[in-house]
Order: structure tokens, then sequence, then C-alpha cells
């Protein structure tokens, strides 16, 4: 009986088809581009960008480089055309009784296909595709084709190196990944045996040798694949001191390409950019990048107390600044000022007097001692307003979370409990007798320490047995003692423009065609870029990638701990130290005339703050609520230095997901924080 009714359903569809299709070619309906109109429509009524000169129609060209695709079928007759959109990466089907898709194979850029609620059996045509994920919900396609979709390749990868993994496509299955042997090699950045995640993965070479991995749905191996580990290398060049030395890198995104800021010891800001090396501004005292019309700019203070933003003086006059923190500069008069930039008028508003030095973007130090936190607000229709909450005179040793908290020179530890930028602080004495105030990384749990060597959490008060006191990091930096048992210290990523081809690579983002790199404890930095290894000895850090057009390379820009600057080109294959040599022998630019804007200064409320009693730094939490030393416990579990109880890994699984993992740890943080608010 049930076929009977599918097979009249299906008739009579099919006779509602024939009577639509004869209609239209009775009333022709010319479109810009050779599509079915109904595509053509939803097109325009998606309103996705696709119509980029806004003049109501999508031409053949603009459909040309369309890189996403919805369409419901259900009124569509024909889907030929869609080749035509050479530059599509992604497309989602719906409903319909269009069951053939092969159009699609002839678009080389397309990574992702989601076809949805369609009786479509067959895709075996999208074998030879490059797909990254294939998603097929409410459709007649089998298991057992689904499996024979899946490609799960052999891998060879260096001691040390990281390399991007991923099955193809992915989201046809909820599948596991099992190394057989991950002594050889691991999953993740510490080196799993198995993982859940079948495309944004990565795996790791730790001893020469071969294993294997298998792709697991339901406890059934459906494909398996090789991995090989290799022996690698590690470059130990000798630096010479004489060369650039850097002081810090600020990394810079103009018109979507990134260059990097780079001040040097001697005082010198340069620009790297299109492969070179440029020399912007000498005897600089502070340098920082701000987001400005799209774009960052740079701020520039000399030590002659000259401040310029992207080249125009911030003062016109012979004012001249001794400091810039944020959007606030402060003269030598002692004026601070907040200062904004809106296209190419700097607008600066003068907000209090007799102000000495900047502890932050929020917190001054006044010359009398006073601690202030200036909040200032722009409102629409409104005049600006600046509130400044004196918190007292202390003398600051260190700022922890921003302005959360801090330790004075007498030990004490004050909470502002600021919740965000704009509200109002509630100063609190929380501790006294601290020697140290910090985080635990490798979240940023804000802890003290007492002179009795015990650690206690800044927000709950609780004692925490699991850290000492040499656990705390004061600043951004790494402690190798709190990374329980990986072996790295960091990990970054370099990003590419997609449509290049460099070192024999085409470069598709959507095909995770990315550079990455793994800095292990004895400070070796193992890079994995667009095929190419490197590893080199005593790096800092590392930064990228960067674009030279004319050359068609990347590079990236590695400092050492001897501070010298080091450049990585990936296509040639070279590892050069930057010299001055190196850098263009060209006169710092002149800065632009002054295209500034001085706004009447503002009305300023000043509100006295009176700090509370310290609280006792042996508070605990409740015992049903989590404390900090779960999160440890927590850390510590994932990084295998200890073992969780059934009971603890059920009360630690903070999204009900059956995974404990990264994001398990950041709820866990928020909830003993808004608990204790």
């Amino acid at each position: 009986m049930k076929k009977s009714i599918s097979a009249i359903i299906s008739l009579v569809m099919t006779a509602a088809l024939f009577t639509q299709t004869m209609s239209i070619t009775a009333v022709t309906v010319d479109t810009p581009v050779d599509i079915d109109k109904s595509i053509y429509d939803q097109l325009l009524d998606l309103n996705e960008g696709y119509d980029i000169s806004s003049d109501g129609v999508i031409s053949e060209e603009e459909f040309k480089n369309i890189q996403y695709i919805r369409i419901n079928l259900d009124d569509v007759k024909d889907i030929s055309g869609l080749e035509k959109a050479e530059r599509l990466r992604r497309i989602n089907l719906s409903g319909g009784s269009i069951t053939d898709f092969s159009v699609l194979c002839g678009l080389k850029n397309l990574r992702i296909i989601s076809i949805n609620d369609n009786p479509v059996n067959d895709i075996s045509y999208f074998k030879d595709m490059n797909l990254n994920f294939l998603y097929l919900e409410g459709t007649n396609v089998s298991v057992e084709d689904k499996i024979s979709m899946i490609k799960a390749k052999d891998i060879e990868v260096p001691v040390g190196f990281a390399e991007n993994f991923n099955i193809k496509p992915s989201g046809l299955f909820e599948i596991e990944l099992v190394i057989e042997d991950n002594e050889i090699a691991g999953f993740g950045e510490n080196g799993e045996a198995r993982t859940y995640d079948n495309f944004y993965n990565d795996i790791i070479g730790k001893e020469p040798g071969e294993t294997t991995y298998s792709v697991m749905n339901g406890g059934k191996e459906i494909a398996k694949g090789k991995i090989k580990v290799v022996p690698s290398e590690v470059k130990k060049p000798q630096s010479d001191l004489s060369g650039i030395k850097v002081d810090k890198i600020e990394e810079i995104h103009r018109d979507t390409k990134p260059i990097a800021g780079i001040l040097t010891e001697d005082e010198k800001y340069y620009n790297y950019k299109d492969g070179n090396f440029v020399l912007v501004a000498d005897n600089v005292k502070t340098v920082y990048t701000k987001h400005i019309s799209g774009n960052y700019g740079e701020y520039i203070l000399k030590n002659d107390g000259t401040f310029t933003i992207e080249g125009k003086h911030v003062f016109g006059d012979n004012t001249k600044v001794s400091e810039i923190c944020g959007d606030y500069a402060i003269t030598d008069d002692g004026s601070l000022w907040f200062i904004t930039v809106s296209g190419n008028v700097i607008q600066k508003t003068k907000i209090c007097s007799d102000c000495e030095k900047s502890q932050n973007e929020r917190l001054v130090i006044k010359k009398d001692g006073t601690v202030i936190l200036v909040l200032y607000s722009r409102q629409n229709n409104e005049s600006d307003k600046a509130t400044i909450y004196e918190i007292g005179k202390m003398n600051i040793v260190h700022v922890q979370d921003i302005d959360q908290f801090i330790l004075d020179d007498q030990g004490n530890v004050w909470s502002l409990n600021t919740e965000d930028y704009y509200s109002v602080p509630d100063v609190k004495l929380i501790a006294k007798n601290a020697v140290k105030l910090g985080s635990i990384p490798p979240l940023s749990l804000s802890v003290y320490a007492t002179a009795e060597g015990k650690v206690y959490s800044c927000y709950g008060g609780e004692e925490i047995k699991t850290v000492k006191p040499q656990h705390i990091v004061v600043k951004d930096g790494y402690n190798y003692s709190m990374l329980g048992t990986s072996p790295y210290v960091r990990e970054d990523y370099y990003d590419f423009m997609d449509e290049a081809t460099v070192a024999g690579v085409e470069i598709c983002n959507d095909d995770r065609i990315y550079g990455r790199s793994v800095l292990y404890r004895d400070k070796t930095l193992y890079m994995t870029c667009l095929g190419r290894h490197i590893a080199i000895s005593d790096v800092k850090q590392s930064y990228g990638a960067y674009y030279d057009k004319a050359a068609n390379d990347y590079s990236i820009l590695i400092v050492r701990n001897d501070n010298t600057l080091w450049e990585y080109r990936i296509g040639a294959d070279t590892l050069t130290q930057v010299t001055d040599d190196t850098v263009k022998s060209e006169e710092p630019k002149v800065t632009e005339a002054p295209v500034t804007t001085t706004k009447a200064p503002v009305t300023t409320t000043v509100k006295q703050v009176t700090p509370t009693k310290a609280t006792q730094t042996t508070t605990t939490l409740p015992e049903e609520k989590l404390s900090v030393a779960d999160v440890i416990s927590l850390i510590r579990y994932m990084t295998g230095g200890s073992n969780l109880t059934d009971s603890q890994i059920k009360e630690y699984d903070m999204n009900a997901d059956g995974k404990i993992n990264l994001l398990d740890v950041i709820l866990m943080k928020n909830k003993i924080v808004g608990d204790n608010k």
C-alpha cells in the first residue's frame, strides 16, 4: 500500500513539474546569467553580497565570483549553469526532486556540499572531487555508499613536527580516529592516541617508525591509513650579535594584508612588508597599533616627546608627550588626554591634570601618588563623558587581569571588582602579606601567594594546595612546571592568501592550507609551512606569514632567545639573520601637517572610593561549588598528570557532551568566576 501511495505521489509530482515546465516554456523569462530563474531569484533574495555593483542585477562576472550558494530546489527544474560559478566553495541544496548533481563536479574550488531533504541515492560522481565536507541529511544514500566516499590518506611526518590531518570528506559520520602505536605519533598538541575531531586535527611525530591509524564508526573500522615518522634535523645557526635585535613585534593588517611592525633595542621602528624592512622612525620610546577605519594605525611616541598617529602630529604646537597608553596620552605638564581618530581627523580631549604616568589603559598614577581609574564614554548625540574614581594612594607592584586585581608594595591585594570596561569599581582589600600576584597557566586563573608559601584564588579566596608560588606567572610567558606532561611550550599558525601558488602548493584555506609551528620546552621551533619543514634552536617566538608578491614567496619572522631577528623564506627554503645590511637605507618618513580637532574639556566627575576591610585568606567556597582546585585537577588530567574518578569526570563534563576537553576548562572557569561575583 505504501509503495502504491508513493507511486501516486510520484506521478502527481511529475505531472505538476511537467505542467510547470510547459508554462515556463510558454512564457520565457530571461536572466543575466544562464541559470534557472528560480535559482537566480533566490540569489537576489538572499542578498549575500552577490550583487557587487549594487545595481539590482547579478551579472555573469558577479556570478562567476560567488563563493557560497544556498538554494531550495522545490521550484527548480534544472541546475545546469551552476558550473559557471567558478569560485564557488560551498553549496547548500535542499528539497526538490532533482537527484543528479554531477554538474558540480566541474567546480574545482568547491570544498563543501550539503544536500538536505532530497531523494538522491547516488553520489558516486563526487568521489573524485577534493571535498572537505559532504553533508547528506534526509537523503536515500546508503551507509555503504557513504563509507565508500571516505579517503584515509597515508601520512609522513618528521619527528617533532605537527602536520594538518583530516579525513575527507568529513560530515558523513560521527567517527573516531585511533592510532595503533601512539609512541610513534599522536593526535593534537599533546600527541593523544585517539580523537573524535576528524577534520580540524593535527598529528605530531614522536619517534621514528611506522604505524597505522583507523577510522572508526560505532566500534567498526571503516577506513585505515599509514603513518610514517622520519628523523628530523635541528638547525643551530650562530647569531651575529651586532645585527638587529628586537624589543617587540606588532602584527598589523592593512587592506587585509598582514605586515609586521618591529621595534628594535636601539629604538628604531621598521615595517616589514613585501619582503622588505623599511625604516619608519628612529629614536622611538613607545609604539603600538590600534584599529583605525578598517586598518591598523601606528601610534608612535619618540624620546623628544613627539607623538604621531599614522604620520600626523597629535599635538601641533610645542606640547611634548611623556607617555602614551591605549587611548590616553600624558603631556609634560601632567595633563591626561583622551585620543580618538576618525578618518583623517585626530580628536583629543583633556580629562584632568597633575598626572604622572599610566599603569595601563585605564589606571593612572597622579603626581601625589593617588591611583585613579578613568572611564571615558562617547555617546551619540551627547557630549563625551569622563568619570574618575580615586582608588587611593599606593605604590603598585603588579596589576592582574587588566585592572581586576592590584598588588601594592605593602603586600596588600586589592580587588576592583569591575565586570566590564565601563563598570564602577568596588574596591576591596582581599589579602594582606602577599608576595606575588599573577596567573596559573595555561588559563588566566588569577591567584596570589603569601609569605607562608601558600597560594589562594583571587576570586573566592580558597587555598589552592596543588599550586606552589613558583608556578605563578607574573607577566606574559610560560611556566614549564605547569605544563604537565606536554612537551611543547606554545603553538602558532600562519595564514596564507587564497588563490596563490607558492612552493608548488595551490593555496585554498578551505583545505586547511596554512603553516603552523610547535615550540618545545628546549626552545626548539618546529615549523611546517606549505609542505616544507624546518627546525630551529633557541627560539623565543615566531610571526607571520608575510607575502612578497614580487618574489611570489612567503616568509616567517623569528625572534631567537638572544633577541636577534631571522627571516625564513618558505618557497626559497632559506633562513637568514636580519642585519643592518638587510634593511633599506631610507630616511624616516617626514610626518605630515597636523590634522587635529581639539574639543572643549569635558566635565569630570570624581568619586572617592573607600576600600573595605580585607577578607580572610582562608575563605573557601561552599563544598557544592566548583573551585579553582577543580580547574587545576582538570588541566592535570588533560595533560596526563593525574587521574579522575568517574564521578569527577561526570561533574567536570561541563557541557555534558561526553568529552573532557579545553572547552570544559573554560566553562568551569567561567562558572567559578560567576559564582563568586
